[in-house]
């Protein structure tokens, strides 16, 4: 499945793509290390990341869009709809990585939103919550940029490169986002 916007292009991969994502992670690794959790030791292998694109094809719990420039192959982010849970509240987790040679041009804004309002529109969840460390301050820039509010702060919420971290807990229901149009738009594909 693919998601279109003005820019870009967020696929949904599987392992035959793992040279790809493989790139992009090994290319990214100091710039988004910081931020994410302690990779197991296969994870920057490429069987590794084809066990996860098999794994991630085979959930309804998970719905990642790897992110290209529209005429272009190399990965240049993703977008992670998490820990989906299709009962009520029908609610899941969002999570956002973006290459380095990439930040402050926008992209990942569009291509969350777009994300969002297939999670709201077609997939009918009603909430989205995103964790951001208080020092990350261009994902807190794009969370408000969606629309999220603040509704709490955890201490040592999540382990990230082999710390506890304390993250601002933030949200966005269907009902708030639908009552706008999308600020991007974007047409599906498969």
């Amino acid at each position: 499945m693919k998601l279109i916007t003005p820019r870009l292009v967020l696929s949904t991969l599987t392992s035959r793509d793992a040279r790809r994502v493989l790139a992009f992670l090994r290319s990214n690794r100091r710039h988004l290390e910081w931020s994410e959790p302690t990779r197991p030791p296969d994870y920057y292998t490429l069987a590794g990341q084809r066990r996860i694109l098999d794994d991630e094809a085979r959930t309804t719990a998970h719905i990642r869009f790897w992110i290209t420039l529209q005429n272009s192959s190399p990965i240049i982010g993703s977008v992670l709809l998490g820990g989906i849970d299709w009962n009520y509240p029908a609610s899941c987790f969002l999570g956002y990585r973006i290459a380095e040679a990439h930040t402050g041009k926008g992209y990942m804004t569009e291509a969350a939103a777009a994300v969002i309002d297939y999670a709201f529109r077609e997939l009918k969840l009603k909430r989205i919550e995103a964790n951001i460390m208080p020092i990350n301050t261009p994902s807190l820039r794009t969370a408000k940029k969606l629309g999220f509010t603040r509704f709490g702060f955890s201490r040592g919420y999540l382990q990230i490169n082999g710390r506890r971290e304390d993250h601002i807990r933030t949200e966005l229901h269907s009902k708030e986002w639908i009552s706008r149009p999308c600020p991007f738009s974007y047409k599906i594909v498969g």
